[in-house]
């Protein structure tokens, strides 16, 4: 695989550059992981494959920048979730008890 190729949102994770982040992942997926495999495993899948800080965009391809941008969404919803407030979960639990 071509450097570029290799920045192509739909290139496969290059996975055997941090096999912790595997196991960790492996982990996850068993409901096996300690706390810190826990963290490795999300800021692996938020960072490394959804590529959080990475621009989605591809000059010379609308459907790459789609594709790219569908991976940066998930990552952000991941992020979202995870930095909800208590109070703001608690109101949401509240307003589907009320239905």
């Amino acid at each position: 695989m071509s450097a570029l190729e290799r920045y192509r949102p739909y290139a496969p994770v290059v996975w055997a550059e941090n096999i912790p982040a595997v196991y960790a992942l492996k982990a996850l997926h068993e409901g096996t992981a300690d706390a810190g495999q826990q963290r490795l495993a999300l800021d692996y899948i938020v960072h490394v494959i959804a590529k959080r800080f990475d621009l989605p965009y591809f000059p010379d391809s609308d459907r790459d920048s789609a594709f790219a941008a569908g991976k940066l969404f998930v990552g952000e919803q991941i992020l979202k979730l995870i930095h909800l407030k208590a109070d703001d979960i608690e109101q949401a639990i509240q307003a589907q008890r009320k239905r």
